[in-house]
């Protein structure tokens, strides 16, 4: 029989899914080993600070389109890495996304 040999990612996943009741693998958690230097890094870093960011703020660290950014924080961040993003419309800014502190 062959042996299957997993990546450290995998075998986080894995066994976050083991301990959960149920056995769900989704949502996968945020403490996966981020690479480095990615516009997902930057956009979470930049969703952490206690003002948050504007759609505009983070079209310009991305080069990325409003919609695509939109798309990104509710399949990426909130369904995938299961983080809790959280927006509020500001006066004379826009709409504001913050990441929430608790996590």
């Amino acid at each position: 029989m062959a042996t299957i040999q997993l990546s450290d990612t995998q075998s986080v996943i894995l066994s976050a899914a083991c301990a959960r009741e149920g056995g769900l693998v989704l949502p996968i958690t945020a403490s996966l080993k981020p690479r480095e230097g990615t516009k997902q890094e930057a956009l979470i870093a930049m969703l952490k600070r206690p003002e948050g960011a504007s759609i505009v703020e983070i079209m310009e660290a991305t080069a990325w389109q409003a919609h695509s950014i939109r798309g990104f924080i509710a399949g990426a961040l909130k369904k995938k890495l299961g983080l809790n993003v959280t927006s509020e419309k500001i006066e004379g800014r826009g709409r504001d996304y913050k990441l929430d502190s608790a996590v």
